[in-house]
């Protein structure tokens, strides 16, 4: 026997619980964390620390192109990072 589905609102309720116990001071209901911004955030540590195999994983996207191009920021300022570090070393 499966568990039972968890719902949207479901998630919303413990995302808010959360933030309550954590002390997050959101100023309005509608905006404590959403679960689509959990579980990017959870996919963006990932994929700065495991590669975009891992997010990809994740996600469940079929597609290796889609995780890569939702993440293509973190990949250039990384590129950025380094093409300054060796810019400006001497």
């Amino acid at each position: 026997m499966q568990p039972p589905s968890i719902t949207t609102t479901t998630v919303r309720n413990i995302l808010q619980r959360l933030c309550n116990e954590g002390r997050i001071d959101v100023e309005e209901e509608h905006e404590y964390l959403k679960p689509h911004g959990a579980r990017r955030g959870i996919s963006k540590a990932l994929y700065k620390g495991h590669g975009h195999e891992a997010a990809q994983k994740a996600l469940r996207h079929k597609d290796p192109s889609t995780t890569s191009e939702m993440y293509a920021d973190i990949k250039a300022g990384e590129v950025a990072e380094i093409t300054n570090e060796v810019l400006t070393d001497e």
